[in-house]
């Protein structure tokens, strides 16, 4: 247990280093609410994003709320992840950023057999661009630049209830949404007697959303299928909108604000779309461990965005659709010859995973698309129990992500980025109710 605590606190020293990096860097942040961060916890992230019909007793499961009572013992789980981002475009070189982004932290506690809970704190979407272009107007050249920065956090709970002996699991997820984000539009003009102009818009925003979920196990003699639905229900995120427009002067690096254009200050109410996703996994049972000696998992997500309207109106987006693909392997359970081992190796899960993302947005007649491949590892920590009856199993989570995003034709942007993913997950009983004779 000393050990899994001294990599929480290192965890959270490296957490600290990276948080002034930022989340994204990508142009395609600008619209809806940003870029979705965290669509699955440290399990189903390894294995594409999967998660609707996931079940771990030593996981925590954030894709789908009837998920909620499958721990085992009392889980501390977090995680972050970085890397780099390289962006292409026609007639440019490519030019590559740094990311870094703290995924979650969340709490899972058992109840009792039945019945449930987690609880967390994430990053639920971030904005994050930096571009500009370029024209002749008039003889004149004139640059446009915009820039983008915020985005929405979540503090959720999420609980579910075991029934008909725990074949069926029902599951309710409440989480409020708080954030805010700023919109920058600048005009740069090439002669100096032209006074360039700065566009800032600025959302400050929060409401609660909540989420609907279902799983159903079916035991098939020594393997297990698992059904999922899950339903993100519509929100209509209320704040404040405010609009700053002002002349600015001196240079491109340290402009000064000269003459105020326009100000005001209105509600606002943006609408969250809905998300319907639903799951299968099939995975293989042993008796010698509460978790599957392998699964397999697939998921299907569709959204419909095609209601957003930001500050400057209807936005390009219409519905998107997510297929995600995993699986996981502990060699030492899956395989007959290996049964017992006492080799590390053949105890550590292995996971991999696959998703294509047709997204909702499309621009100058493209959808943009992505593809992510994942892999990685979750190590056993190894503890010994000095206390009869306590129960120990925490995990060191390694893991890799490549994606593949957008295009360079029409003039648009091609986005590839190599993700690093670190994670710990401390499971331990709590409430031993002790006997003594």
């Amino acid at each position: 247990m000393k050990r899994a605590l001294y990599l929480t606190i290192s965890l959270f020293a490296l957490v600290e280093s990276v948080l002034g990096q930022q989340a994204t860097v990508s142009p395609y942040s600008r619209y809806g609410l940003g870029e979705q961060l965290t669509p699955s916890l440290l399990q189903g992230m390894l294995m594409g994003n999967t998660g609707v019909a996931l079940r771990n007793p030593y996981s925590l499961n954030l894709a789908n709320p009837a998920s909620a009572d499958a721990h085992a013992l009392t889980t501390l789980e977090m995680a972050f992840r970085a890397g780099t981002v390289r962006q292409s475009a026609q007639e440019v070189p490519s030019v590559e950023h740094g990311t870094a982004l703290f995924n979650y932290f969340a709490l899972g506690i058992p109840v009792s057999k039945r019945y449930g809970f987690i609880a967390g704190f994430l990053p639920y979407s971030a904005v994050g661009y930096n571009n500009s272009e370029s024209q002749l107007l008039n003889g004149e050249n004139v640059t446009f630049r915009y820039e983008g920065d915020g985005g929405v956090n979540k503090a959720f709970i999420a609980q579910s209830l075991g029934f008909f002996s725990n074949r069926l699991h029902l599951g309710l997820e409440a989480s409020y949404l708080f954030g805010s984000i700023d919109y920058v539009q600048r005009v740069d003009f090439s002669h100096t007697a032209t006074l360039s102009s700065l566009f800032r818009r600025n959302y400050v925003l929060s409401d609660w959303n909540y989420v609907l979920g279902l799983q159903y196990v079916q035991p098939i003699g020594k393997n297990e299928l698992v059904l999922g639905l899950s339903y993100d229900g519509e929100a209509q995120l209320d704040g404040r909108y405010t609009e700053l427009a002002y002349t600015i002067t001196g240079t491109t690096a340290n402009p000064r604000g000269y003459d105020t254009l326009s100000t005001s200050e209105t509600p606002v109410a943006l609408n969250l779309p809905g998300a319907f996703k639903a799951g299968l996994s099939w995975g293989r049972r042993h008796p010698d461990l509460l978790q599957n000696a392998y699964t397999l998992t697939a998921d299907v997500q569709t959204t419909d965005a095609s209601g957003f309207i930001g500050f400057n109106g209807p936005q390009p987006l219409g519905t998107g659709m997510r297929y995600s693909f995993g699986a996981e392997l502990i060699p030492a359970y899956a395989f007959g010859s290996m049964v017992r081992s006492r080799n590390y190796f053949a105890q550590i899960s292995y996971r991999a995973g696959y998703q294509i993302v047709q997204g909702p947005l499309e621009l100058k007649g493209i959808r943009i698309d992505s593809e992510t491949w994942t892999a990685g590892l979750s190590l056993p920590l190894r503890s010994k129990s000095s206390i009869p009856g306590e129960q120990r199993q925490s995990f060191v989570h390694l893991g890799m992500q490549w994606m593949d995003r957008g295009t360079i034709d029409a003039g648009l942007i091609r986005e590839e980025s190599v993700q690093f993913i670190f994670g710990v997950t401390l499971s331990d009983k709590w409430f031993i109710k002790y006997k003594y004779r």
